[in-house]
């Protein structure tokens, strides 16, 4: 499978999830903040990205000096419960992609996102 083909069928999958009506957009990036796929496209999904990288890390390091298991997900949630949620997607390269969801009014989100893992895992799965 080509890139361009993948990054098409993960955009896909991206506005998939923005149908939903508390979804106001959604991105997948590498651990290291570039963006591979997001939906719906706009100037500030790789400001996002690399933001989601560094509270990952920031996140990352709490973990390990806590003690604590490795992590799911990250949530930042403002005043008005807007929310921005960072999910790990283990993926075949032994690496991790991240979907980045941001969520308005503190709507549910966790199944959304169970489902969009999913299809992200599988749509990584095929080879590049």
């Amino acid at each position: 499978m080509t890139i361009p083909f993948k990054q098409h069928i993960l955009e896909s999958i991206l506005q998939d999830l923005c149908r939903e009506e508390q979804v106001t957009a959604a991105i997948i990036a590498n651990r290291e903040g570039f963006l591979i796929a997001a939906a719906p496209v706009a100037g500030e999904a790789e400001t996002m990205a690399a933001l989601v990288a560094y509270l990952r890390d920031t996140a990352g390091r709490a973990q390990a000096q806590l003690g604590l298991a490795p992590l799911d997900e990250v949530l930042v949630r403002d005043r008005t419960q807007q929310m921005l949620v960072c999910r790990s997607i283990p993926v075949n390269s032994g690496d991790d992609l991240l979907l980045v969801v941001l969520i308005s009014g503190g709507g549910a989100y966790r199944r959304l996102t169970n489902l969009a893992i999913r299809r992200i895992r599988e749509a990584w799965q095929d080879d590049l």
